[in-house]
């Protein structure tokens, strides 16, 4: 990637838990899911179509739960 520039995934709360003992939270997908996942640049918006390409790729029904 480009010197300077940055790109972020979101990750479904579904998909997630927090493991207080050791203080971390928990995705219930593969390291390799999570790298393939869409991402979007620190310029761009988080439109409604791209959570529901985020919630397609991590397998969930459309338009339940929450994005992290």
């Amino acid at each position: 990637e480009p010197l300077g520039t940055s790109s972020f995934a979101l990750i479904p709360a579904d998909v997630v838990t927090v493991d207080d003992r050791l203080g971390r939270m928990v995705v219930s997908r593969s390291k390799s899911v999570v790298e393939a996942g869409p991402t979007y640049g620190a310029h761009e918006e988080v439109t409604p179509a791209f959570q529901e390409r985020v919630r397609s790729h991590y397998g969930l029904v459309s338009g339940r739960g929450t994005l992290a």
